[in-house]
């Protein structure tokens, strides 16, 4: 594999979106991280000499958990923490430093991210090793997901809020731009092509909940460069989670690829013939009978358009993962119309 150095988040972002141009059929890039920012929270707290209160150190405390079900999720596919040894939270522990006189706590970005990168080199193979480690790396040491995360639950909290002043307190606040959103969407997809999953995500969303839980009890927060105020943190802490919105698809898809080289052993890809929507589908054995897997590559071979039974499970607005259920049929020269 050819090496791609990479030494901050706008290189990595680089290389995935270049991927995600080349339908993550590109497996002979591996990135080479090096000299990636430490990565900084800080917090005002009023009226206190304290350097660190307790809801500060419970977000630290969070934040490890989170990197920790990462490990997880990277050695054994699940975010269960039973299986963690002892040795092992200790390899993969966020050390956190506090400037001196003040609440700026910050970690050493790049030796978490050796560590990942040194697990996933043993675990995974092409494409995968360089999606989960730069989603690893931009989901815990970057600022992206950090400010698509904010988005999100400053717009939850917004839609549950009652008080019309709170809503417009809440609609002052702008945490993503374009790019962070667009950056996130390529990566969610990224992650489904590569993993099948979410799960890496949902992961380090348990983390920033920690420190949204911390920013809600002190006078200030900032996150890189946007501040986040206590009584917006507030709202967010309050705000209910987001419930995947699970259902369930019947349409004509064109088969883009199928790939083997999955932790599960077959994944599809698909694009909903009328809405355009990319899907990334699993087609576990107990689930999708051998005559479903024929349909599915004569549709590949011949180029032709499938009709397929997909349930799709959204967050956030976005497509999170999705399973092929039934293949109907393939479709030799009448299209049919999408059904929802």
């Amino acid at each position: 594999m050819q090496p791609v150095p990479i030494h901050n988040e706008d290189e990595a972002w680089a290389l995935l979106e270049d991927l995600h141009s080349r339908d993550f059929s590109d497996d002979s890039r591996l990135p080479v991280i090096t000299q990636w920012p430490r990565f900084h929270f800080k917090f005002w707290i009023a009226g206190s000499q304290l350097v660190l209160t307790q809801p500060v150190m419970q977000a630290m405390v969070d934040y490890q958990t989170s990197v920790n079900r990462a490990f997880m999720l990277l050695l054994e596919n699940t975010p269960v923490l039973t299986g963690l040894s002892e040795e092992e939270r200790k390899e993969f522990e966020v050390v956190f430093a506090v400037k001196r006189g003040s609440t700026d706590l910050s970690f050493n970005a790049q030796e978490l991210i050796e560590k990942f990168m040194e697990k996933a080199v043993g675990k995974l193979s092409g494409k995968q090793i360089t999606v989960m480690v730069i989603a690893f790396a931009v989901l815990f040491a970057g600022y992206s997901g950090w400010n698509t995360y904010l988005e999100h639950q400053n717009e939850v909290a917004k839609a549950e809020t009652a008080s019309q002043s709170m809503k417009d307190v809440l609609a002052a606040q702008k945490f993503a731009d374009e790019t962070d959103l667009k950056r996130m969407r390529i990566l969610a997809d990224a992650l489904t092509a590569a993993h099948g999953s979410h799960a890496l995500i949902e992961a380090s969303d348990e983390g920033k909940k920690g420190i949204v839980r911390a920013a809600a009890k002190v006078q200030n927060t900032e996150i890189g460069g946007k501040m986040l105020p206590p009584e917006v943190a507030r709202r967010m802490a309050r705000a209910a989670p987001s419930a995947p919105v699970k259902k369930m698809v019947v349409a004509e898809y064109d088969v883009l690829r199928v790939d083997t080289d999955v932790p599960d052993g077959f994944r599809v890809r698909l694009k909903n013939t009328k809405t355009n929507q990319l899907v990334f589908a699993s087609l576990r054995d107990a689930l999708v009978s051998e005559e479903d897997r024929a349909l599915i590559r004569r549709g590949e071979w011949e180029k032709k358009p499938i009709i397929a039974k997909v349930q799709e499970t959204w967050r956030r607005g976005n497509l999170a993962s999705a399973r092929v259920e039934q293949v109907i049929d393939v479709v030799d020269n009448v299209r049919v119309a999408s059904k929802h």
